[in-house]
């Protein structure tokens, strides 16, 4: 999997003006239901990306503490080799460009101190964001964009305020079968459980607990076995930058399980 990795914010300036030369044909990139624009705490970033489905993202453009990176499949689809100089990358947005990857001399101080400032401004008001990568452009519409900023807004003040130290970062669960079978036994099935996970540094769950009282502790470990085994995470980051252990809450809804519209609320990500 490729990534490009930007210099540091005060290193690089951006490009913002017209568009010089001819105009790229764009490609349109299209997205399922539940996917499009959404912001996303990485292990190590808060990313801003346009995913086509659930699963597969198109374009994250992902803000460290003092610097940014570009990963998903349209990256990817470059298939650099070590030492290989990334190809230009900009967004244009309107009558704005904001240039991501260049040489240096193609970059231009301006008073933006990152490229996601500069993105947020041009993105108001216009319908389409459009992304160049060399001679190819790749057309996002923008209906989503503005909770999705708002959403990446709130994780890197976050980030910031905590030096870059976080909680345990939700991957995946594969148990729910596991778990809704043993919810039947217990007469959940139309109701909500919540529990909080203990999440070592390897990203393994090792303790959990529930929220409500079960008569016998059988019962507690039988709920507790598939969220202990089939949960996966990202660990905790403290800001040293290490992985640590970490605690993760949450609920599920057995009631949206059955109807397959979405059972996991979590209440920290």
């Amino acid at each position: 999997m490729n990534s490009i990795q930007s210099g540091r914010f005060l290193t690089h300036g951006l490009a913002i003006g017209a568009m010089l030369g001819a105009v790229l044909c764009a490609e349109a990139v299209s997205a399922e239901d539940g996917a499009g624009w959404r912001a996303v705490q990485r292990s190590d970033a808060c990313a801003l990306e346009f995913a086509n489905t659930p699963r597969d993202v198109a374009f994250s453009l992902r803000q460290h503490i003092d610097s940014y990176s570009l990963h998903g499949d349209l990256i990817d689809a470059l298939d650099l080799a070590d030492g290989d100089d990334p190809p230009e990358i900009a967004v244009r947005i309107g009558e704005g460009r904001v240039l991501l990857v260049g040489p240096p001399e193609s970059f231009q101080r301006t008073g933006y101190p990152d490229p996601f400032a500069a993105i947020y401004e041009l993105a108001q008001g216009e319908d389409v964001l459009t992304l160049e990568i060399a001679s190819t452009a790749h057309e996002f519409s923008l209906d989503g964009f503005a909770e999705a900023q708002q959403d990446m807004i709130e994780c890197v003040t976050i980030r910031r305020a905590t030096n870059g130290a976080r909680g345990p970062v939700f991957v995946s669960f594969d148990g729910m079968t596991q778990l809704a079978a043993e919810a039947s036994r217990q007469r959940l099935l139309s109701q909500e459980l919540g529990f909080t996970l203990t999440i070592g540094p390897d990203g393994t769950p090792t303790e959990c607990e529930l929220t409500r009282d079960f008569r016998r502790r059988a019962t507690e470990i039988a709920l507790c076995r598939p969220l202990l085994r089939y949960m996966r995470f990202e660990p905790a980051i403290n800001q040293d930058g290490n992985p640590t252990t970490g605690r993760y809450s949450s609920t599920i809804n057995f009631h949206m399980w059955m109807k397959e519209d979405g059972y996991l609320q979590p209440e920290y990500r």
